[in-house]
């Protein structure tokens, strides 16, 4: 596009210097190209709009990703203090039940021992 703005006549722009143009047939080109300018400059103010047009949706998207976005965090972080607290609870009965097993009494050693006797043999009044 700049190349094309670069061939537009220095008379198409600086307007002193139509004026020192006494040349009717000079006069005919010139409004050609002022003509021809126009329209260039009219498609460029189009892509322009359009360009800005397409750069507020953009905008107004991502202004509503963000929210969304935002949103989402709060709702992750929300979740994150709610499993934080329940895996403090989960901690907490886990080192309850391991204090709980570190008191029961080690059971292997009772392999060794001897079987009880019959509780007949204890209370009953017969001898063996």
């Amino acid at each position: 596009m700049k190349e094309k703005f670069s061939t537009i006549p220095n008379e198409v722009w600086n307007v002193q210097a139509v004026e020192k143009i006494t040349d009717r047939k000079r006069l005919e080109t010139l409004l050609g190209s002022v003509d021809s300018s126009y329209d260039l400059l009219s498609q460029y103010r189009i892509r322009l709009q359009t360009e800005f047009t397409e750069r507020n949706k953009v905008s107004a998207m991502l202004k509503e990703f963000v929210m969304h976005q935002k949103e989402q965090l709060r709702n992750v972080e929300m979740r994150l203090t709610e499993y934080q607290g329940k895996l403090q609870k989960v901690q907490a009965v886990r080192s309850q039940l391991q204090s709980h097993l570190n008191s029961l009494p080690d059971l292997s050693a009772s392999a060794a021992l001897e079987p009880l006797p019959e509780p007949g043999s204890l209370f009953g009044g017969t001898d063996e």
